[in-house]
């Protein structure tokens, strides 16, 4: 199979899991599906496809994501959870790239954004903390690295002034958490990929290419598993491309033509990727990020939903690459 093929398997399998009102729906978060998260990241994903501005499951997705916000200008887990960064960044980046800068929304979904940073570290947290409170000391409303590089990849989209010092902050809050190894760990994700990905996608994408870049892409290159995927399945190949498709990529490209290789032959045959249970779900009052030791409890993809939008966007930036 070819990766015109699998893209096209896996725009199907989507399609045919989206709901009539335009949301996707995965995980199972406290018993109950992520229906604006999930639906603003597999729009994001679905709008790498060629000629997505004329593919109708996008628009549908696009109408539904715009009437889920909130008056507070956020989004959320699902429509009955409280707002929080995480979900907005995806919901806004989506639309960004959908409908551009002139959207009356994203002026108030980027004050959202703006609300959640922490003033001791200058990087953001899920949630704010009079959401949770008593529970201010909790990991939901501390900063993390994979959150706060979601968001300062959306303020990149912004013209507003006070984007330009929210990202020069971000920037110094990203360099100041990276582990000596030159990853990074997250309080959501029970792997590293997903996180270090996203950071190395966001120091990139602001001109950040010294030595804290330089060490995430070895740590990505390095932590590739033989047969071409990373810890993670087919979701953690998604994001092991997504990492190292930078400027530099053909020093890169052995690493991404394994990781195609990978998708193309864990790909399901309705289309669909599926991956090890990955999303964490730690207790209120955990303060810890991940670690390779944690008992928190971590959760699949039930409908593969999610991990086939982000293998579906990963093949369709590696294919726009000149390899």
């Amino acid at each position: 199979m070819n990766q015109r093929n699998a893209i096209a398997m896996g725009a199907r399998f989507l399609e045919a899991r989206q709901y009539p009102s335009g949301e996707f729906r995965d995980f199972r978060a406290y018993g109950s599906p992520g229906t604006e998260w999930v639906s603003g990241y597999v729009g994001f994903e679905l709008s790498e496809m060629p000629g997505a501005e004329t593919y109708s499951p996008l628009r549908l997705v696009s109408s539904y994501v715009l009437r889920s916000q909130r008056t507070s200008g956020g989004w959320g887990y699902h429509a009955g959870a409280p707002t929080d960064a995480d979900s907005t960044a995806w919901c806004v980046r989506f639309l960004s790239k959908t409908l551009g800068l002139r959207s009356h929304i994203l002026p108030a979904s980027w004050s959202t954004l703006h609300a959640h940073k922490d003033p001791l570290t200058s990087g953001y947290t899920t949630y704010l903390p009079s959401v949770l409170q008593p529970m201010t000391q909790s990991g939901f409303c501390h900063a993390s690295p994979c959150v706060t590089a979601n968001i300062a990849l959306s303020l990149c989209e912004s013209r507003e002034q006070r984007a330009v010092e929210a990202v020069r902050q971000a920037i110094e809050y990203i360099l100041a958490e990276q582990e000596q190894d030159g990853s990074w760990t997250a309080y959501w994700w029970a792997e590293r990929t997903y996180v270090t990905s996203i950071c190395t996608s966001f120091l990139e994408t602001v001109g950040q290419r010294g030595t804290a870049h330089d060490a995430a892409t070895v740590w990505l290159r390095e932590s590739q598993l033989p047969d071409g995927s990373w810890p993670g399945g087919a979701f953690g190949a998604a994001y092991g491309i997504n990492g190292l498709c930078g400027t530099r990529w053909y020093e890169n490209e052995s690493h991404l033509k394994r990781a195609a290789d990978y998708l193309l032959r864990s790909q399901l045959k309705d289309g669909s990727w599926g991956a090890p249970p990955l999303l964490r779900v730690p207790s209120i009052a955990t303060q810890a990020r991940w670690h390779p030791n944690d008992c928190e409890p971590v959760l699949p993809a039930l409908d593969r939903v999610f991990t086939t939008a982000a293998a579906l966007g990963a093949l369709c930036r590696l294919a726009r690459l000149p390899m």
